[in-house]
């Protein structure tokens, strides 16, 4: 009987020859011991009918680390199905999930340098979640502007404030006052440039000269020497009078600089002309006054330091980048104006919070980020865009996740080892008199043994379940093995 059934089963047993064995016995190299029998298992892939594993195809390290999950594969006819609903590692996104599976969340930093849309020494930056949106983060904040050839303050200029006044140190004629210069006589103040990051020397200042010039006929007297006193080494007429003007050439006649007029006097043993009355000489341009060109430069509230770049403290978004102007009567800082926000990964409006009109968590043209827009057919969700049809986290609608092995075939959660409309496969269907067992589709009442459809109401080798075979002389009905006249063995 037993050479009988070992030879039946030839085929099934394979190379290692049948060998009966219990679960401690000994089967060759080659062979495992299975339902009482050495089996050759070089090709297999599994031995218990219908038993389910775990599968992942990712790396080893990700296992089971944020998003990352595995999914089942069944064991038919010593051969195992595809890997269903295992979930691997993905792009990381901004959306508060590991979603790369390496066990940190929304560390997109790590994928490098990008370019903000700011100017200058801001214009690099680094790639940084904020809220759903990955953002270009400058590395650098705006900084006073120096002589080196940069845009340190990031206004989009270079060097700009290093044109400024200056005037020989130790030299007399002018003296800073408030950061701007005060100047006797013809006396003024020069410029400092800056070319290619190098400062020049003071350029172009009025300095005193040795001694004062004596006026020609007809023209306003001027205080050559700069020492507040004009023509007072001139020689003159007692009683004549003469136009007088001490402050620095070209400003008399501009805004509220005047001339005055001097007479001359016995002053000792000499007639010299006496002081300049009437005039009024430039002063420091000041905030105190708006309107007035207190300096007589042709430009009105020109104050030291007005138009450079600087931060508005009290303010927020872009609306700290401001520049210096006259304000209340002093030299302040406002901020620049707020806008309407746009999806830019900056605080447009100025309100504290960046990009808030747009939901870079579900809006397909911002997905995750701005300008990051879903393709046809993807939705977003939680930032990222996905297949609602086969995703199995957001299988047809965001955050509705399948189970573990479970598939998402065209937008619904389906078991692919029993789904009549699936089965094996998404899309793939059973007839109508057929149901799906084990993933295979199969008449009505039937098992899957060995990788085929059997009926075990009838069938010999697999009577009321897989491997539960009738002897020689028995037969199938019902499920049972039976003999005539005989009682029934039943699985």
């Amino acid at each position: 009987m037993l050479a009988a059934l070992l030879a039946s089963c030839a085929t099934d047993l394979g190379e290692s020859g049948g060998l009966p064995c219990d679960a401690s016995g000994l089967c060759p190299a080659d062979a495992s011991c299975y339902r009482g029998f050495c089996i050759f298992t070089g090709s297999a892939d599994c031995l218990e009918e219908g038993v389910e594993t775990d599968c992942y195809s990712g790396p080893d390290s990700t296992v089971a680390t944020g998003a990352c999950r595995p999914g089942l594969r069944t064991c038919r006819a010593h051969r195992l199905s595809a890997c269903r609903g295992e979930i691997v590692p993905g792009i990381e996104v901004c959306n508060g999930d590991d979603d790369d599976c390496d066990g940190r969340v929304d560390e997109i930093a790590a994928n490098g340098s990008c370019s903000t849309t700011l100017l200058g020494a801001c214009l690099e930056g680094t790639t940084t979640c904020v809220g759903p949106s990955a953002t270009c983060v400058s590395l650098a904040s705006p900084q006073e502007e120096t002589c080196d050839g940069s845009d340190d303050d990031c206004d989009g200029l270079v060097d700009e404030t290093m044109a400024r006044a200056c005037y020989p140190a130790g030299m007399e004629g002018c003296s800073l006052v408030d950061a701007a210069y005060a100047c006797i006589g013809v006396c003024g103040a020069g410029h400092v440039d800056c070319t290619e990051g190098v400062l020049s020397p003071c350029l172009d200042a009025v300095l005193p000269a040795v001694s004062d010039g004596c006026t020609p006929p007809g023209s306003p007297s001027r205080d050559d020497d700069c020492d507040g006193s004009t023509d007072e080494d001139c020689a003159c007429v007692i009683g004549t009078t003469q136009v007088c003007y001490d402050g620095p050439l070209g400003t008399a006649g501009v805004g509220p600089c005047t001339t005055g007029a001097q007479t001359c006097d016995a002053s000792g043993s000499d007639a010299q002309f006496g002081p300049c009355a009437g005039a009024r000489n430039p002063a420091i341009e000041t905030c105190a006054n708006p309107g007035v060109d207190d300096d007589c430069n042709g430009t009105r509230d020109d104050v030291a330091g007005a138009g450079g770049a600087c931060i508005a403290s009290a303010a927020t978004g872009l609306c700290r980048q401001g520049a210096l102007s006259c304000s209340a009567g002093v030299l302040a800082c406002v901020g620049a104006a707020a806008s309407v926000e746009r999806c830019d990964g900056l605080d447009d409006d100025c309100d504290g919070a960046i990009d808030e009109e747009f939901d870079l968590f579900s809006d397909r043209a911002n997905c995750g980020t701005c300008g990051h827009a879903c393709g046809v057919g993807l939705a977003c969700c939680g930032g990222a865009c996905v297949d609602l049809q086969s995703s199995v986290l957001h299988c047809g609608l965001c955050a509705t996740a399948c189970g573990v092995g479970v598939s998402c075939c065209g937008g619904s959660c389906a078991d692919l080892e029993t789904a009549a409309g699936n089965c094996g496969a998404c899309g793939q269907s059973c007839d109508a008199a057929q149901a799906c067992v084990d993933g295979m589709c199969c008449p009505a009442g039937d098992l899957v043994c060995g990788g085929s459809c059997v009926d075990p109401r009838v069938d010999h080798e697999d009577c009321g379940r897989c491997g539960f075979t009738c002897h020689g002389n028995e037969t199938c009905t019902g499920g049972c093995c039976c003999r005539a006249n005989e009682h029934c063995r039943c699985s």
